[in-house]
């Protein structure tokens, strides 16, 4: 969406600078729910081995 925008920034007015804007907000919009809502946590193998060590001290002791 942006890079049209960008390509033809010569022929470009207020409208076109209006609605890539419009555009950006709400996909940051978006992107900040998604943060909110720990949407894109991803777990990975270091915090798997990490809880399964945390797992195996707690039952040792």
């Amino acid at each position: 969406m942006i890079f049209p925008f960008a390509v033809s920034s010569y022929s470009n007015d207020l409208y076109g600078l209006s609605i890539v804007l419009a555009f950006t907000t709400i996909v940051t919009i978006g992107f900040i729910y998604e943060l909110g809502k720990n949407a894109l946590k991803i777990e990975s193998r270091q915090s798997l081995i990490l809880d399964k060590l945390n797992k195996i001290k707690i039952i040792t002791l």
